[in-house]
């Protein structure tokens, strides 16, 4: 009986950590451009930033105590390494909320530059934006819900992948697939190409 609850947790554990990578997966099939992810960490950040600050203006201990649930939730649904960096951002943004301390107008302010922001990102870029490939559908608030709920983690995750740097938003590249070639007919193309 014990044995089957432990298998049952981590199946649990292994869903929640699959329905991430592919969350990850589609997000980031909007969000390919280096300058694009750039710019969704600032404008994702100072947005999380605004409403912490919203909230330190009634109680620091109130946004202290939503920055530690929001990431103790995330446990287990995240790998650890993005877990960490997840947690050290929202605490960087609690600290940087209660230091600052800002007015009611400088933290409302804050919320429709993010939003300006993120959408000059994508009309910069010219890719759609994640929301706009499920809205429509049936279940697009759920979606929507957990967009929002994933989203500090999602735009961080670049950071993650050791080929990210703020620099790279500026240097033309070009994404380069890893793959393993295993039927003779693409053996034969590759072998083509190398001709």
């Amino acid at each position: 009986m014990l044995e089957r609850q432990e298998s049952n947790l981590t199946l649990s554990r292994e869903n929640k950590r699959q329905y991430w990578k592919t969350l990850l997966n589609a997000f980031l099939d909007c969000h390919q451009n280096p300058l694009n992810q750039s710019l969704h960490l600032i404008s994702t950040q100072l947005r999380l930033w605004a409403v912490l600050s919203l909230i330190s203006l009634g109680s620091n201990y109130a946004t202290i105590a939503i920055g530690t649930l929001y990431v103790l939730s995330l446990w287990g649904k995240l790998p650890t390494r993005m877990w960490v960096i997840t947690t050290v951002a929202m605490a960087i943004l609690v600290y940087l909320a209660i230091a600052i301390h800002p007015s009611l107008a400088i933290a409302l302010l804050a919320l429709p530059v993010s939003y300006g922001l993120q959408g000059a990102a994508h009309l910069l870029t010219g890719e759609v934006t994640y929301q706009s490939t499920y809205m429509g559908q049936g279940n697009w608030l759920w979606h929507w819900l957990q967009h929002s709920y994933y989203l500090l983690p999602l735009v961080l995750a670049p950071i993650a992948s050791t080929k990210f740097t703020l620099l790279t938003c500026f240097v033309a590249h070009d994404t380069v697939m890893d793959t393993k070639l295993k039927l003779d007919r693409d053996l034969q193309d590759l072998n083509t190409i190398r001709d």
